[in-house]
């Protein structure tokens, strides 16, 4: 009967954020929002998304081997 209503949505500032985002070699995030520079590390990223931040590194060219995927639910797509 009564309907919640939707959260305002800054669209336009959306945009321009990843429009504008840049991703760095430390790791971290640049971007700039009506002229507000934001900068965001490995860690302050981590702490935001709630997941590990260390040793974020020495798994970035990492590939799975065929046995560490046993178990996991296979997908038809």
């Amino acid at each position: 009967m009564f309907e919640v209503p939707a959260p305002y949505l800054h669209e336009h500032e959306v945009r321009e954020y990843y429009y504008k985002m840049e991703l760095l070699n430390d790791g971290g995030i640049q971007t700039t929002v009506k002229e507000v520079k934001i900068y965001l590390n490995e860690e302050s990223l981590g702490i935001i998304l709630v997941v590990p931040y260390e040793g974020i590194r020495s798994i970035e060219s990492y590939k799975p081997s065929s046995s560490s995927l046993n178990g996991l639910p296979s997908v038809v797509i």
